[in-house]
């Protein structure tokens, strides 16, 4: 039995060789890897509480008098409850919604 391999590139070429439109589907490394993806700046070093060397995906908005600035890292689940909550209920509501595990974290 005759085995034999065609890369990815290879198989683009012979579909489009009969005008059957193709493209490729990237892994996320390879699509992040892209020129384009370095050129335009669209990864991001970010660090955050859980991982000093976390990057993510940059604004596609790309303004020279005003650029997009990275404060801080995503916020991990649930970080950031308590103080929205506390905007709309007493300190009491809050530990209440926490005793019924509602709502876990710190409480101001």
């Amino acid at each position: 039995m005759l085995h034999f391999v065609i890369n990815v590139e290879e198989w683009v070429r012979r579909i489009h060789a009969v005008k059957v439109p193709v493209g490729v589907i990237n892994s996320i490394e390879d699509a992040l890897a892209e020129p384009q993806i370095q050129h335009r700046q669209m990864l991001v070093n970010l660090p955050h509480s859980l991982n000093a060397q976390f990057k993510m995906i940059a604004s596609p908005i790309k303004l020279s008098d005003t650029p997009v600035e990275y404060r801080q890292a995503p916020p991990q689940l649930g970080e950031h409850t308590a103080y929205i909550l506390s905007r709309f209920k007493s300190a009491e509501e809050l530990q209440a919604l926490k005793q019924q595990g509602i709502i876990d974290g710190k409480i101001a």
